[in-house]
């Protein structure tokens, strides 16, 4: 599901994306189980705020780009890893 503005569930869209090449640092997750928790939720509603505007519609890190793909909580199995990355952990479950 990907997230196209903030608001209310008409704002989520079915999409297919392209598999993620993953960077210097960073592991690829084949995704086997997820869970929806506030840090999704809240963010697509823009119910944070900001410092300097508690009104405004921002993510708990500040204001968020869209088109936006949330997903605090998975877990799976690394499929790849980025350059510099150890390759011990592709396979292991995370």
């Amino acid at each position: 599901m990907r997230i196209r503005a903030h608001g209310g569930p008409q704002v989520l869209e079915t999409v297919r994306v392209p598999v993620p090449v993953p960077e210097a640092g960073e592991a690829l997750v084949e995704v086997r189980a997820a869970v929806l928790n506030n840090t999704d939720l809240w963010p697509r509603q823009g119910a944070y705020g900001t410092a300097g505007d508690p009104d405004a519609l921002a993510g708990w890190r500040g204001p968020i780009e869209f088109p936006r793909i949330q997903g605090a909580d998975v877990a799976g199995v690394v499929v790849s890893v980025g350059p510099g990355t150890g390759t011990e952990l592709v396979g292991r479950r995370e």
